[in-house]
């Protein structure tokens, strides 16, 4: 399973997202301690990954090269963030907005159960 937790472009949030920080790396550790996220890989992409670029280690933090996943699932406008996750079986869930651990808890479960 692959979570995709998605910066939005600078220009349609009302506030700073696109950074990576230490504070910023605190916070998703302690978000994602009520994720159960045992089967998933978890990456970071970020519409503005250029500006960042020394903190994209393609590992965990990725640019979205050629705007690819702003432009086919996440261009809605006036939205910080927004995830998805995606099963081996390409069947996925996505919200644009901000997101709880509920949430993602609830699309991991779903998607764990097709087939």
């Amino acid at each position: 399973m692959l979570l995709i937790c998605y910066v939005q472009p600078e220009s349609t949030c009302h506030y700073d997202q696109n950074k990576v920080t230490g504070d910023s790396k605190r916070w998703q550790k302690q978000f994602f301690t009520k994720v159960n996220t045992t089967n998933c890989k978890r990456i970071h992409v970020h519409y503005n990954g250029e500006k960042i670029k020394r903190k994209m280690d393609n590992i965990l933090y990725f640019d979205d090269v050629d705007d690819f996943l702003y432009n086919n699932f996440f261009n809605r406008k006036k939205s910080c963030h927004a995830v998805m996750v995606v099963n081996s079986s390409g069947e996925y869930l996505q919200y644009n907005g901000e997101y709880s651990e509920n949430q993602l808890n609830s699309f991991i479960t779903a998607l764990s159960q097709t087939k």
